[in-house]
């Protein structure tokens, strides 16, 4: 997997805002969302980075509706963040659980940071 492969960008961000679609249009459940998502998008395919980003879409969504954001610019972001992110804990971690464990700390973790920065800097 390529770190900038448009094709996963797209997929990783499509699935996003789909699942903030339905978190936050319809007012369903994230956790709820996220589960379901996960697990019909991960029958689609048998390939591993494929399946990994339906779990970092899930990761985004969830970030991104803890913080309230509804913008799909947000997405983008911190779309572009996960799959970056899994792209250098790929070699670092071994199974899934450390690289997807330490994707969904870290990309609520940062996109916290980008909102306090913002909302400090917009003060």
């Amino acid at each position: 997997m390529k770190i900038l492969d448009l094709k996963y960008f797209i997929i990783c961000y499509l699935l996003t805002v789909i699942s903030l679609y339905l978190q936050i249009q319809l007012k369903l459940n994230g956790v709820l969302v996220v589960c379901s998502l996960c697990f019909v998008f991960s029958f689609f395919t048998k390939n591993s980075h494929l399946k990994n980003l339906v779990y970092i879409a899930a990761f985004c969504s969830l970030a991104l509706f803890i913080q309230n954001s509804m913008y799909p610019i947000h997405a983008g972001i911190i779309c572009f963040f996960n799959i970056f992110l899994y792209h250098f804990f790929k070699e670092k971690f071994i199974g899934h659980g450390g690289k997807l464990g330490s994707l969904a700390f870290l990309s609520t973790f940062a996109y916290f940071l980008l909102g306090n920065l913002y909302a400090f800097i917009s003060h």
